[in-house]
């Protein structure tokens, strides 16, 4: 009579799992980061970006936080450098994002709209800040967003398009101006420097528009 061998499986280490979740040689080195780590080096590169401007090196400053976020949204797509997609390492690196925060991913995208406009480059820097904007009220990060906006206008007037920088700069003092409600449902208050910053450029434009009374009422 035959008999039936019985097939016996070895349940894999979760340390060969984790290496047969390799892809490849280049491995981003943030997709092993934790939710800390990873808050500690944005905030480091966006301050060295933040430096490199005040040196008047645009073009390193945009080359470090453009770099970093890539990095954040190849972390938050599920596809880190070298990883499978969504595998076991690519799933921790996205929730070890969610928990840092995505505000970081909006943090790197304001320096780089700041250094686009420095490098001259308006049309990008336009549609680089509408985009991150709108991401950056999804989130509820209203200051950020504000300050794309200023930087946004700021790029309008340099292309030429007066008409829709007063208009923009209108609604953004009308925002800012605008206190959040009692039960604190409302938007925070900006920031004293930004305010005064939108309200110089917008007096400013009024005045170079040959409206000084305008300029005055700011």
């Amino acid at each position: 009579r035959k008999t039936r061998r019985r097939m016996r499986t070895r349940t894999r280490t979760k340390e060969e799992e984790e290496e047969e979740d390799v892809a490849g040689e280049g491995i981003a080195p943030w997709a092993l980061a934790t939710p800390a780590q990873l808050r500690i080096l944005v905030g480091a590169k966006v301050q060295l970006a933040s430096v490199l401007r005040a040196q008047h090196r645009p073009k390193a400053a945009y080359d470090e936080v453009a770099s970093v976020a890539l990095q954040l949204e190849s972390l938050g797509g599920g596809a880190p450098l070298g990883f499978k997609p969504n595998g076991i390492r690519a799933k921790a690196a996205a929730a070890a994002l969610a928990l840092a925060g995505h505000n970081l991913w909006i943090a790197a995208r304001v320096e780089s709209t700041w250094a686009l406009l420095e490098l001259g480059q308006a049309t990008m820097c336009v549609d680089h800040a509408a985009a991150t904007e709108a991401a950056a009220r999804k989130v509820g990060a209203v200051n950020a967003a504000q300050e794309l906006a200023f930087a946004r206008l700021r790029a309008l007037t340099e292309l030429g398009d007066v008409a829709a920088a007063v208009l923009g700069y209108a609604a953004l003092l009308k925002e800012m101006l605008t206190p959040g409600s009692p039960e604190g449902s409302g938007a925070p208050p900006s920031t004293a420097s930004l305010l005064a910053a939108v309200s110089g450029a917008a007096a400013e434009l009024h005045l170079r528009g040959g409206e000084p009374k305008k300029a005055e009422t700011i």
